[in-house]
């Protein structure tokens, strides 16, 4: 019962307030992930090293 009077609160509302809650649920979802990431749980992630090189790229161009 629960569930689908959640699936019918989310069906009413508009589309703007659908993307706004989406929007802070991912923000909420990626200071947590970011919180609690390790740089071992990185590397086993990410075993190419990507976020690293992009991090590496962004920090540079931060710094000049």
């Amino acid at each position: 019962f629960i569930a689908e009077a959640a699936d019918n609160c989310w069906d009413r509302l508009p589309n703007r307030a659908r993307k706004r809650f989406t929007a802070r649920a991912k923000r909420w979802l990626n200071y947590q992930a970011a919180r609690y990431m390790t740089p071992q749980l990185l590397d086993a992630r990410d075993p190419a090293g990507d976020v690293r090189s992009w991090l590496t790229a962004i920090a540079a161009l931060l710094h000049g």
